[in-house]
């Protein structure tokens, strides 16, 4: 008989008529000769397979109350009582490796001599010149111990197994979430859970300190891993590899979480069509690490890790040295590139498709991992994918097809901040944003025709492009401003481009563009908690409007009508800030909701109002949307255009500024009335002003 041992130790055992083979590729061949003499027989044996060699001490054994079944499951087909399991010559017990074959052959001899059956076993061992190949000594080393365990002969073995104890440690001692920690990180492969026993039991060091080690709560002082075995056998495996530079990028693209299912295994279908490989490429990589992966047979081919610590191996440099996986490094970068470039090769995004498509996951995957790009490596294929990217196509297919498309657009968001990680970076790669942008400002334009022609809209898109940018239309957190008064604001449209708009899930359908989100409240001490795609993109757009497609005077005349209808319904409320005495001439009513910050713009005029202030909740807000319209008011006067519905507007709040003059801010409604006055005066004829 000839075993082949793969990369774990294989064993041989053999019971009476019985064979029991663990792991390996074996041939049988048939020798008939004549019987050897003792002395040669002695000569041919390999001491070191034995059971209960000093070579093999601390043997590989199944822990107490684990692998209970399967030993019982062996013990009755060694005698012959398994009900179950047919009564044949031979039994092969093959896994993967860690699997814990080789303990599982050793508790059975224990298991057996206990009950004093005649065994003979041979353990090989890869790194043991005298029993890493079959030929060598194999049959001998059964043959002789066949021989010594009738009656009256005598083995040769030593058993060396005694071990001293560590101190006690609390009877709560470990925790089960330490336990239950363990059994997730295994896998339910042994050779991890033997390992961290293993490092835990040395006598010679405390067994908690141990374990905090193989936690990284504490550093070993004597340099030693607690996964140096684990270590050992993942690189062996590994070094078989035919092509380890794309069996490492098939591995980092799976941590990536593009290409895998609910129960994390990799579709191979779909990771050979994200990175442009030829179909069967994965399983020509993979056909040597069966002990580490196990693919599923087609048509639905799967990629499942065996491992979980894999991964912590080759996430970690010190541990997996040419083998590791540097997330920052080449790896995300190129897997970015990839991710661009399969979608350029195939747009069948469908976000609202309850099985998502893989390009609807490589769509999220990219937006979710885009700021990350900041602390990594730029590869130059990156910045090819980005420059060649189709961003004009997909705009036109998701953003202006679809309408309300969010993930779409927060695609779009994604991608420009990743050319902006990029020009920041090294400003040479600032020609892929300019280039980038201007194919984007094609489509942007047609998706604002919408904001041009209603009202609503209108207001949007202006106070958009002008949002802190002058104390007279702040950037307001619109929840604690406009919402602490209640149910007070009439039903207007003011009120409902101001309240409707503040939650990612209640945004208009209309704005298609999502403008209304650069004001979605925060907390009390700014207006809006926003990702950095989210400011890019709004960066992009607030310098779109203002240098490409600029609010015209008949939307700012929209805006304004707006406004003076919101004016017109509103109670004057009888509460206004406290304010000393102020003399003519002064710019605005004192307010000290209003401040100056330049966190996110670099003219962020930003006007916050806690809810839970001192100041009477529904009061400060009549008050706050009061001061704000009219603010919003004398803004936009200069730029409107002519329009009868506002000059008859104009006409009227002028009266009513008239007949009274004690009116709440008083330097703001002074203001409004100059403005009002300078707008007449310049859409009407000289007689009528």
């Amino acid at each position: 008989m000839q075993c082949i041992p793969p990369y774990s130790a294989t064993t041989t055992m053999i019971s009476g008529n019985q064979v029991l083979i663990t792991g390996g590729q074996f041939t049988q061949h048939h020798y008939h000769g004549q019987k050897v003499a003792m002395d040669k027989l002695t000569g041919a044996i390999a001491v070191n397979a034995f059971h209960d060699s000093a070579a093999r001490f601390d043997p590989p054994k199944c822990h107490p109350r684990t692998r209970v079944r399967i030993l019982d499951d062996i013990m009755c087909w060694i005698i012959g009582q398994g009900k179950d399991i047919p009564i044949k010559p031979f039994l092969w017990l093959n896994g993967a490796a860690g699997a814990r074959k080789s303990a599982i052959a050793q508790s059975t001899v224990e298991r057996c001599m206990e009950r004093g059956l005649h065994v003979a076993s041979f353990f090989f061992s890869k790194s043991d010149p005298t029993r890493n190949r079959a030929e060598q000594a194999l049959v001998a080393t059964l043959a002789y111990q066949l021989y010594q365990a009738f009656p009256g002969t005598e083995v040769q073995t030593e058993i060396i197994n005694k071990r001293t104890k560590g101190s006690k440690l609390d009877q709560s001692w470990p925790a089960e979430w330490v336990i239950d920690k363990l059994a997730k990180k295994s896998s339910g492969q042994f050779i991890y859970a033997a390992t961290v026993i293993r490092y835990v039991e040395s006598t010679r060091h405390r067994p908690d300190h141990r374990l905090d080690i193989v936690f990284n709560l504490r550093q070993s002082h004597n340099g030693d891993h607690p996964f140096a075995k684990l270590d050992e056998l993942y690189a062996m495996i590994l070094q078989s590899c035919s092509d380890i530079e794309k069996v490492l990028e098939v591995l980092s693209l799976l941590l990536l979480e593009v290409v895998v299912s609910e129960n994390k295994d990799g579709s191979v279908n779909e990771i050979e069509k994200v990175l442009a490989y030829e179909k069967g490429e994965v399983e020509r990589l993979f056909c040597d690490l069966g002990a580490l992966v196990q693919l599923s047979q087609p048509p639905k081919s799967t990629l499942k890790i065996l491992h979980a610590s894999l991964y912590d191996y080759l996430l970690d440099k010190a541990r997996s040295k040419q083998f590791h996986i540097d997330l920052r490094g080449k790896y995300f970068s190129r897997h970015m590139a990839n991710l661009l470039k399969y979608l350029v090769s195939c747009l069948d995004y469908d976000p609202y498709n309850w099985h998502p498509s893989l390009t609807t996951r490589t769509v999220i995957s990219f937006i979710n991992n885009s700021s990350e790009l900041r602390s990594c490596t730029i590869l130059p294929e990156l910045r090819q994918a980005a420059f060649s990217f189709s961003l004009q196509e997909f705009a036109v297919l998701y953003l202006l097809s679809t309408g309300k498309n969010y993930d779409a657009l927060d695609f779009v968001a994604a991608f420009l901040h990743v050319l902006r990680i990029m020009a920041l970076t090294d400003p040479t790669y600032s020609y892929i944003e300019d280039h980038q942008r201007r194919n984007l400002d094609t489509v942007m334009i047609h998706s604002l025709q919408r904001y041009f022609g209603d009202d609503r809209l209108a207001l949007v898109l202006v106070l958009f492009c002008h949002l802190g940018s002058d104390r007279f239309v702040p950037w307001c957190d619109m929840q604690s401003t406009f919402r602490a008064f209640g149910n007070m604001l009439p039903e207007l449209t003011f009120s409902r481009v101001l309240l409707d708009n503040v939650d990612a899930f209640s945004i208009d359908d209309d704005d298609n563009l999502r403008l209304t989100t650069l004001w979605i409240p925060g907390d009390i001490w700014q207006p809006g908690v926003l990702g950095e795609a989210q400011f890019t993109y709004f960066d992009y757009m607030r310098g779109f409007l203002r240098n490409v497609s600029a609010p015209s005077p008949a939307v700012y005349t929209k805006a304004a009508r707006v406004c003076f209808d919101a004016l017109q319904s509103l109670p004057v409320p009888r509460f206004f800030w406290k304010r000393n005495a102020v003399a003519d001439g002064t710019e605005d009513d004192p307010c000290p909701y209003l401040v100056l910050n330049d966190k996110h713009f670099s003219d962020p005029w930003i006007f916050r109002i806690s809810s839970w202030n001192v100041v009477p909740e529904q009061r400060v807000g009549l008050g706050a949307v009061y001061y704000t319209v009219l603010g919003y008011l004398i803004f936009f006067l200069p730029r409107c255009g002519r329009s009868d519905d506002l000059i008859a507007a104009c006409t009227k709040r002028q009266t009513l500024y008239i007949e009274k003059p004690n009116s709440p801010f008083p330097i703001r409604w002074r203001r409004l009335h100059e403005e009002i006055n300078s707008y007449l005066a310049r859409v009407l004829p000289t007689s009528n002003v």
